[in-house]
Order: structure tokens, then sequence, then C-alpha cells
């Protein structure tokens, strides 16, 4: 029984999440196609007042020179869906004899015949210069993750050499304190390695669109303890704390609501002094569920809330180390999930308030039942 409910959970997760990103894509291009057909309804109005003044064949030089204003910023869609109305609102309004589709003129003609020839070979360059830019942007990404990558791969494979050619000396071996401390530095450097490679193989996932979520319903209590343990490593002991839950039940991708929060705890703990407190409340709120981690660093500079969510950005006088990846991870996804995260200061003088927000559906009775 709990077996099936788990597949109904994470089948109705997948087919939502799938939804949710063809909504997006849809969205994305519908805009597209309005502003378009916003602009060109201007264009007529303004056409259609001069036209008393000006004869109708200037005016298809307008809209001639509408279909290469909207070439530059829109895709070959949108450009030939210009084309098509202009050729259609020129013709109607415009040509003798108004407000009927025929044309006698040939220059006439040729003008409709130049709107689709223009739309053709402006979607043509249009799509061409995207794939410039696209190619010039992912060299450029391309270029920044392998010097990022080769900084923090090496840091700790250098840890790991030198701290396994320590052991392999007799009299570093015998002694105790020398072997603990060298054995604590190797499991730290292997860690460390192992983030490195769990972000890249996220990164990667998150930027195919191939990271799907596994939903299942748990309380957020056991996300912090998950949480804590994974980053026992990095701190001392009580220095995360949970000052606040009241036990949400929350529907998500638990392991990728780990990492989530997982990115932002180390984000706390990397910029705030070691013997400061990292605090993590868990708060229900309409419709949903709050997450505030705070911590007592330096805070965030002024304008930088969203930057520090945009990937490989760090902030200005960030310590050596980290691809700028970690919080991009995170707020890509929460964004999954559809919940929304965000950073502010927490006063004027020190620490960062990271907020993560997920929308919350009602538990299954038979959930809430087992949880009584």
């Amino acid at each position: 029984m709990i077996k099936g409910f788990h597949f109904l959970t994470t089948l109705f997760g997948a087919l939502r999440c799938k939804c949710s990103f063809l909504a997006k894509s849809f969205r994305s291009s519908l805009r597209s196609y309005l502003y378009t057909a916003g602009f060109l309804f201007c264009v007529s109005i303004f056409c259609y007042c001069l036209l008393p003044y000006v004869g109708y064949r200037a005016m298809g030089s307008v809209f001639l020179l509408s279909i290469l204003t909207v070439s530059i910023r829109a895709s070959k869609g949108p450009i030939l869906f210009a084309a098509i109305v202009s050729a259609f609102v020129w013709n109607f309004f415009f040509i003798p004899p108004r407000f009927t589709f025929a044309i006698h003129a040939w220059e006439d003609i040729m003008m409709v015949v130049s709107f689709f020839v223009t739309a053709l070979v402006a979607g043509l360059f249009a799509e061409s210069v995207q794939r410039t830019k696209l190619y010039q942007i992912s060299e450029v990404l391309h270029q920044t993750l392998l010097n990022s990558v080769s900084h923090e791969l090496r840091t700790p494979i250098t840890a790991i050499i030198g701290s396994a050619t320590a052991l392999k000396d007799g009299t570093t071996l015998a002694d105790g304190k020398a072997r603990e401390a060298l054995t604590d530095e190797l499991v730290r450097s292997a860690l460390r390695l192992d983030r490195v490679v769990e972000n890249l193989l996220d990164f990667s996932r998150l930027q195919k669109g191939t990271l799907h979520l596994k939903k299942e319903w748990f309380d957020l209590a056991d996300l912090f303890s998950t949480v804590r343990e994974s980053v026992k490593e990095d701190c001392q002991k009580n220095r995360l704390q949970l000052i606040k839950d009241d036990a949400v039940l929350v529907e998500g991708d638990f392991y990728l609501l780990s990492q989530a929060m997982n990115q932002v705890v180390l984000n706390a703990l990397k910029y705030s002094p070691e013997t400061t407190k990292i605090e993590v409340e868990s708060l229900r709120v309409e419709g949903g569920a709050k997450i505030l981690i705070r911590d007592n660093g330096n805070g965030i500079p002024s304008g930088l809330e969203r930057r520090i969510f945009e990937k490989f950005y760090q902030v200005p006088g960030t310590p050596v180390g980290g691809l700028g990846l970690g919080l991009s991870i995170a707020n890509s996804i929460v964004d999954l999930h559809g919940g929304k995260i965000s950073a502010r200061n927490r006063n004027e003088t020190t620490g960062a308030v990271f907020e993560i927000v997920l929308p919350v559906a009602p538990a299954p009775l038979i959930l809430r039942r087992a949880l009584q």
C-alpha cells in the first residue's frame, strides 16, 4: 500500500514537473508573439494617421522597416508572424481599393512579396546571430568552468597526496597525533573533492534539463538532520542549530532539497567566523513552508542580493576556493519545486538571512494519520 502510494506521488510529481516546463516554454513563446503584435498595432495606428499626408506605398516601406526592427530581438517565428500581419494590414487598410484584399498594381504585389522575403532572410540572419552569441557565451562559460574546476580539484588532490605520502613515513605513522591529523585531512580533502564532483554533476543535469524530481512526503526536521550530518566535517559540533521547527510536511525531492539547503548552509559557514552559530528556522506559512538560514558574517553588499544566485558569480573579496555554483544550484532546485529563494542582510552591521519558500499542498489523510 505504502509502495503504491509512493509510486503515485512520484508519478504525479514527474508529470507536474514536465507540464510546468512545457508551460514555461509556451508562455515565453507566447509573450514574444504578443510583443510583436503590440508593436505592429502601434505601427499600424501611426501609419493610418499619416496616410492622408503620405502615400500608401510609403507606408509599405514603414511596415518593411518594422519587420526588420522585429528581427533585431525576435526569432524566426515572430519575424514571419510580423510579415504576415504587415502584409494583411497594409493590403486591407492601405492599398486601394481599401478594405479589400484585391491588389491590382504589380508594384504593390512586389512589396507584399518583399515582406516575406525580408522576413525569411532576417529570420535566418537572426538565427545565425543567436547561434554565434550562444557559442561565444558557451566558450566563456567553458573556460571559466575549466579554470575554476582545475583549481578546485587540484587543491584537495594535492592535500590527499601530501597526507598519503606523509603516512608512508614510519616515524609519522608511529606518532598517534600526527597520524590522526593526517587522517582527518585526508577525510576533509576527500569530502571536498566529492562535493566538487557532486556540484558539477548537478550543474550538468540542471543545464541539460535532465534533473527530474522524485517527490515524496517528509518533515522539514528530517531535512535539517540530513544537512547537519552532511556538514559535520565542516563545522564544530552544535555550530549549526535548529532554533524553531513547526513540523511542516513537504512534498518534494528529499535528496535535491537537502542539496539545496546544504549549499546555503555551506555558504553561511564559509562567510561567517568559526566561533559564530548558524541558525536554521522552519516555519509554516500560508500556502507553504519557509526555511530561514541566518549567519553572522559580513552580510551581502548592497545590490548583489540576486547576483549571488547567478552561475559562477562570487562576491568581490571572496576567499580563494569555490566554483560559484553552490547558490546557483540551490536556486535552480528550489525553482524546480515551484518555490523561491532570496537573501538579505540581518541588519546594517552584520549577518545575512537566506529564505527558502516552498509551496505545500495538503498532505494525504493516510500520511497525516500515520504521523499522529
